[in-house]
């Protein structure tokens, strides 16, 4: 009986494992495609294994890399453009945020700010912080025309699930798409360790627009 038990116990946990293969499998041809229509590219962080999109009421992303040991993990949320093409001057090299479309600017700070909320558990925390990068940054180590990065204190269990802490970086090309990477941990020392022994551009820079 123990073999037929052992072997039942086995036959479920092949199961398993072969459902979340398929479900990663699923979630990676939908962020291509996505990559795709947005116009990004992708090279994936170093030494990070896949990991299934976790279903959850606050935000719907799209791809998942971990890094176990580390206690890390990165979601991706891409968003590409479906509107009309919007004809727009280049900002003004080092201005904040290269804020020449107001409309623009203030429909991806509004829903960056949503994100990082949802992010947090919901519900508006005074302790999420927010900052950005000049224009000529962003262009150069994104092909972006806009880039903000937000430190958020996570509240919940639903998005967050067991991490305590979340670096959220919202990128933005005009008329291209935007993108939103999400690395997840317990503190903002945990993820300044991973990013010095990994390399910044080993992990922090895996996605530019064309």
């Amino acid at each position: 009986m123990k073999i037929v038990h052992a072997f039942i116990a086995l036959l479920f946990v092949t199961a398993a494992a072969n459902a979340q293969t398929k479900k990663i499998s699923a979630a990676r041809g939908n962020f291509n495609r996505l990559l795709n229509q947005a116009h990004l590219t992708f090279k994936s962080p170093l030494g990070a294994i896949e990991t299934p999109v976790v279903k959850n009421k606050e935000i719907n992303y799209h791809y998942a890399l971990k890094y176990p040991k580390r206690g890390l993990e990165i979601r991706y949320l891409v968003v590409p453009f479906t509107g009309k093409p919007v004809k727009l001057k280049p900002a003004p090299a080092g201005k904040f945020l290269g804020s020449i479309d107001t409309a623009i600017i203030h429909k991806f700070d509004n829903y960056s700010m949503k994100l990082a909320t949802n992010a947090g558990g919901g519900i508006k925390d005074k302790n999420i912080q927010m900052g950005g990068f000049p224009a000529d940054v962003c262009k150069k180590d994104f092909g972006a025309d806009r880039v903000s990065y937000w430190m958020i204190p996570v509240k919940n269990n639903s998005f967050g699930t067991s991490y305590k802490f979340c670096n959220m970086v919202a990128i933005h090309k005009d008329n291209a798409g935007e993108v939103y990477v999400f690395y997840l941990c317990n503190s903002i020392g945990d993820l300044t360790k991973a990013f010095k022994e990994i390399g910044p551009h080993n992990i922090y820079y895996s996605l530019r627009f064309k």
